[in-house]
């Protein structure tokens, strides 16, 4: 089995009742009858076995961690519809995701007004397909004042039109409150974007040095980050030079190879596994 993360299971709150019920089931089946099962992160790994403690099932179940790729699949002309072609020439902060309410696009929103007032020549860009429970911030946003004049909200990009909304964004923010890995964070970061992250979960695991963690999940603390980036050029400049020049994203490639020879060597992969000391995160 592969999984992705435990978020119906940790974070209740977040999920349709259905989904809950439907994922309890199969984690179930996964902890009495998985050979072995595979992670995005050392997090989910982690939210794995610390879950098989608390029922205290002593069977062995081998894990193992690969990651994700992060690499778009670029083609030679990439091709935008019209209709956002002068979105892309703005000055954004762009959040792609779900509308869902783990993802808290709502407190970036809630930001964004006190950053519209102090910087006239910003914007703010959701991209997502609206997900649960969403139906009131969906709502908030369609009326809001600044729709269509500093805030976006896309629900239709395609992967070429993506690439090139994270290619021109001036800064990304991904606030999630629990990630299996936040793919958004390292795609940002593969653009060579400036990302603001929540610092947890898998955040920092995929992020490491290269973004900016919100410690509290407080407004204030997402006006404070960006104003400081916004009133000094030269810090902003500096980080994005030193990701363009520094961070080396998964490709999925990679990644294949990786499940593959998990497979080729299953018996041996166990006996590796059982060896290896896990990082630490900070």
């Amino acid at each position: 089995n592969f999984l992705y993360d435990l978020s119906p299971v940790l974070f209740p709150q977040y999920s349709h009742e259905n989904t809950c019920r439907n994922f309890v089931s199969f984690l179930s089946a996964v902890y009495y009858h998985s050979d072995m099962v595979l992670f995005d992160s050392v997090s989910a790994e982690q939210d794995f076995l610390k879950i098989k403690k608390q029922i205290q099932l002593t069977r062995n179940i081998p894990t193992r961690v690969t990651g994700l790729g992060a690499d778009f699949s670029q083609k030679e002309q990439q091709i935008v519809r019209n209709e956002y072609k002068d979105y892309l020439e703005k000055k954004y902060i762009l959040f792609v995701g779900t509308i869902e309410p783990r993802k808290d696009q709502e407190i970036v929103v809630d930001a964004f007004e006190t950053l519209a007032k102090k910087y006239n020549d910003l914007n703010l860009i959701l991209i997502g397909k609206q997900g649960w429970n969403v139906d009131k911030f969906i709502s908030k946003i369609y009326k809001h004042r600044l729709k269509d004049k500093k805030l976006f909200y896309f629900n239709d990009i395609n992967d070429e039109e993506l690439s090139q909304f994270y290619k021109n964004a001036w800064i990304v923010v991904y606030l999630s409150k629990h990630e299996g890995y936040g793919l958004p964070i390292a795609e940002a970061l593969s653009y060579g974007n400036i990302v603001v992250a929540s610092k947890n979960s898998s955040m920092y695991e995929v992020g490491r040095n290269f973004s900016d963690y919100i410690l509290y999940g407080s407004k204030n603390e997402i006006i404070d980050i960006i104003s400081l980036y916004k009133d000094k050029p030269d810090i902003y400049e500096e980080k994005k030079e030193y990701i363009k020049n520094n961070f080396i994203p998964d490709s999925w490639d990679k990644i294949g190879c990786i499940i593959m020879n998990i497979f080729c060597q299953f018996p041996r992969s166990i006996e590796i596994k059982k060896s290896i000391k896990q990082d630490e995160f900070q």
